[in-house]
């Protein structure tokens, strides 16, 4: 059909307007190139116009000092990479003082941002306050929730952390945020439903303040207050009160560090163990034996654990030729290399510590684990409700028997919220036989006399304590006091049942509290007959030992004299011997001895000095010795020297050992290892008799976490008594 007059007309207007906007899109295009063409030319960028700089100078300068780029870094930051990245150069760029001006702006540029988020949010909010404390200042934080965003409202110092504060402090923000509108400020309280923290003390009273401010706040913002009846009044002013689910994973730690603490103090009879009896050790107070090896095994293989002390190079190398239990092998072999193996190694060594640890691993599989997972996941904080009852409800079940849980046989929710691996099969992995089943028998019931013990005053150690004891008990507990006492030295401290004195019954019938005393009594006279029995013979060894020496020291002085000249003359051969000679021969070691020298005229005169070394040659012992001013070392057969009173032990003088460098021995309890440690005489107190020693510990504990006045490597010692006894060597 043909077309009208009046439509192609129509159509040719169309065409004539299509034919325009191509042509003004050319020109754009053109202008737009020539203005990349510009830019591509361009070698330098002006930061600087009108008086001021430039939007994109100041947002850059802020995005980077939001950053935490240094003040003096963010203008050479800018021209390196304009220069490199781009090839241009900016005419000039702002310093350090205008970096630190962009913090501010950009504080209110987030306010406002903040402003803008809140009107648009058709939600409600959720505050979260917190704080923490740094160098005496107290720094309180809020935190906000709404339309699936979480931002920080801000930051400031406060001169306290109480409740009321921390309203100040929102009330503050909001204030700021709205340019101290009144009716803003109202608005923005009221959007305010919900709160979520660790349930402090502090954030209860916080949200009872919150509530009346908002109270306050409602009547201005909500149409028609005064007709609202009570109940629709209450659900405005109700407030949401949530918990934060880490808090909840973090009272779990420190209940079962205090369950285990109670656990390893029933076992171990209230007496340290591992760690703290080592010389200079020591535990935080609070933490259980178990939780103090977690730990310092951390520190001790953790890429982040201790810098001083740690290994973790050398314990990924380990790990690739060893098998189960490779951390007790890798500690045994680095125990001595410093004070923080030596105690992982000790600790190691407590099968409770063991235990515990299982335990603690067998609860982050099946508790904390899928808990923490769950937390990540995206959603509600109040679906997390059923989870929390579903493990109450698991709890207080397995409050009477953890059996399946220890055996990996139970999953509280459910079996595929637990990863199993390695480490999951290790922990609950159970051996079967008659052998292993024996073995636990024993333990549970080595276990149960323990608290039986505790119950009744703890192990009673002498005739007199065991009477106290008796008489602070009615007649019809003294006879079950009695029989915990025969039966966990029997049973636990494997004490021979020597003419069944550790029995408790006779012919089926109980034993009288009079018979049950009459052999505790005997039991303890016959530990104290063994005790002297082990006395007399380390005597005869002693007296043996001594024997021999002074054989050795008959033969010296029998053997031909020889003259030996040192410092210029011979040593003399005329005194009378009156300074006994050691024990041991190494005891002269670190000893500060005075020398009798004949000089050249026949005179002799005496030469201070220190014993540094022994060797033997020629089946003859001698000593290297120092004398005071000389750096030349001169060997001698001193015991020989002492038997003719030419040399004689110098009294230590605390004028003189101050200052001094030492060696200082020590004897670990469990093994009677010895071990040595060097350190710095500091002080002496001439009332208590005590010298302070600043010991060389390389024991890694000089990270932040761990710095308290329990960590320190001073300590107090009866230098000048332990020199006596051989304990102290005096060093160069």
């Amino acid at each position: 059909m043909s077309k009208t007059i009046t439509e192609l007309e129509r159509e040719k207007v169309n065409l004539k307007e299509q034919k325009e906007e191509v042509a003004f899109w050319q020109g754009q295009y053109l202008e737009c190139q020539e203005q990349i063409e510009a830019f591509l030319n361009q070698r330098e960028i002006v930061p600087f116009h009108d008086g001021r700089y430039t939007d994109i100078i100041r947002e850059v300068y802020m995005e980077l000092m939001c950053m935490r780029v240094g003040a003096k870094n963010v203008p050479k930051i800018i021209k390196t990479v304009m220069e490199k990245m781009t090839g241009m150069t900016p005419q000039r760029l702002p310093g350090s003082t205008f970096a630190k001006y962009m913090l501010l702006e950009a504080r209110s540029v987030a306010l406002v941002h903040l402003k803008e988020e809140i009107q648009s949010s058709e939600g409600n909010i959720t505050v979260g306050p917190d704080g923490t404390t740094k160098y005496g200042h107290h720094y309180g934080a809020i935190s906000i929730s709404l339309s699936g965003k979480t931002m920080c409202m801000g930051m400031r110092d406060m001169a306290c952390g109480d409740a009321e504060a921390y309203r100040k402090l929102l009330e503050g923000i909001i204030t700021e945020m709205t340019g101290d509108d009144n009716d803003q400020v109202r608005q923005v309280a009221v959007k305010i439903k919900n709160t979520v923290s660790d349930q402090a003390n502090v954030n209860k009273k916080f949200v009872t303040l919150l509530s009346e401010w908002r109270e306050k706040a409602l009547p201005h913002v909500v149409e028609n207050w005064d007709t609202l009846t009570a109940v629709q009044r209450e659900r405005y002013v109700t407030i949401n009160y949530f918990f934060c689910g880490l808090h909840f994973l973090v009272g779990l730690s420190e209940q079962a560090n205090k369950t285990i603490s109670l656990w390893e103090s029933l076992v171990h009879s209230g007496e340290k163990v591992g760690a703290p009896t080592l010389p200079g050790g020591y535990s935080i107070p609070g933490e259980s034996g178990t939780t103090r090896l977690v730990r310092t095994v951390f520190k001790a293989v953790q890429d982040r654990g201790c810098e001083k002390a740690g290994k973790p190079v050398q314990f990924r190398d380990f790990l690739q030729t060893q098998g189960q239990e490779f951390i007790i092998y890798f500690a045994e072999e680095h125990k001595t290399d410093n004070r923080l193996f030596t105690a992982v190694t000790a600790d190691l060594r407590i099968v409770s510590f063991q235990a515990g640890s299982r335990a603690l691993g067998i609860v982050s599989k099946m508790v904390t684990g899928p808990m923490w997972r769950f937390m990540e996941e995206n959603g509600h904080v109040s679906e997390l409700t059923p989870l929390y009852q579903q493990l109450y409800d698991a709890f207080k079940r397995l409050s009477t028997d953890a059996s399946t849980l220890m055996k990996g046989e139970e999953f509280i929710f459910g079996e595929e919220t637990v990863q199993k691996d390695e480490v999951f099969d290790k922990c609950t992995r159970h051996e079967d036989g008659e052998e292993r089943s024996k073995e636990q028998r024993d333990r549970a019931k080595k276990e149960e006399l323990t608290q039986k013990l505790q119950e009744v005053g703890g192990l009673w150690k002498t005739p007199s304590e065991i009477d106290r004891q008796l008489l602070s008990l009615q007649s019809g507990q003294q006879v079950k006091a009695l029989q915990t006492q025969l039966t966990f030295r029997r049973y636990v401290l494997g004490t021979p049942n020597t003419g069944k004195i550790l029995n408790v019954m006779s012919g089926r019938k109980y034993l009288s509290a009079e018979k049950l005393t009459a052999n505790l009594k005997c039991v303890l006279r016959q530990a104290g007959d063994e005790r002297e029995e082990r006395q007399a013979v380390l005597q005869t060894e002693k007296e043996k030992f001594q024997k021999l020496a002074e054989e050795e020291r008959q033969r010296h002085t029998e053997a031909p004299k020889k003259r030996q000249m040192t410092q210029g003359g011979t040593r003399s051969s005329w005194a009378v011997p009156n300074t006994p000679a050691p024990d041991k021969p190494e005891d002269l070691i670190g000893k500060r001895v005075k020398h009798l020298i004949e000089e050249f005229d026949g005179s002799s005169k005496w030469y201070y000095g220190i014993i540094t070394g022994l060797k033997v040659r020629r089946g003859e012992y001698m000593y290297t010795l120092v004398y005071d001013g000389e750096t030349e070392t001169f060997s001698f057969p001193l015991l020989d020297d002492m038997e003719k009173d030419e040399l004689r032990i110098v009294p230590l003088d605390p004028a003189f050992i101050v200052g001094r460098r030492v060696d200082h021995r020590f004897c670990q309890e469990a093994d009677r290892e010895e071990f040595w440690y060097t350190g710095t005489v500091t002080g002496h107190d001439a009332d208590t008799g005590l010298s302070t020693i600043a010991y060389d510990f390389d024991d890694g504990d000089g990270d932040d976490d761990d710095d308290d006045d329990n960590n320190s490597n001073v300590f107090e010692e009866p230098v000048i008594e332990n020199y006596k006894n051989g304990d102290v060597r005096i060093l160069l």
